[in-house]
């Protein structure tokens, strides 16, 4: 059978009572069925994509936020502090000061009458010009 044939007997087909019945409601959900492929899918991909987004962004505003809190609260508590900040500033000094140490461990021992035959620093202090201090542990060996 050739083309031309055929879309003739189709078409002769199309006036008959029962296929005119069914050709309607066909066409119909063809057309209804373009329009949710091509209006309600994208739609819909896109309400998960931002309902997933919405949740992500709530992690990380949470995150952000305990962050947040967490420094207010250390700027609350140094603000009920600053008043005693000064004695923080005059309780170590700006500089190492190890011949005041010595000079206080042997008054603290004529106070107490305690004889010190040998104070040795095990571990030589190195100075440095950095601006921010360095803090080392250093030792000392007391023989009494």
């Amino acid at each position: 059978m050739d083309k031309n044939t055929y879309i003739k007997k189709l078409i002769k087909n199309l006036d008959k009572e029962k296929i005119r019945d069914y050709l309607y409601p066909t066409i119909f959900f063809l057309a209804f069925s373009v329009f949710i492929v091509f209006a309600i899918k994208p739609s819909l991909s896109t309400v998960f994509k931002l309902i997933n987004e919405e949740k992500t962004l709530n992690e990380k505003n949470k995150k952000y936020q305990d962050a947040v809190d967490y420094v207010s609260m250390n700027l609350s508590v140094l603000e009920s502090l600053r008043d005693s900040m000064y004695l923080l500033n005059e309780s170590y000094p700006n500089t190492p000061q190890v011949n005041k140490i010595i000079e206080d461990i042997y008054k603290i021992c004529d106070e107490s009458e305690i004889v010190i035959s040998n104070l040795d620093l095990i571990k030589p202090i190195e100075y440095s010009l950095i601006k921010q201090p360095v803090f080392k542990n250093v030792g000392i060996n007391v023989e009494a």
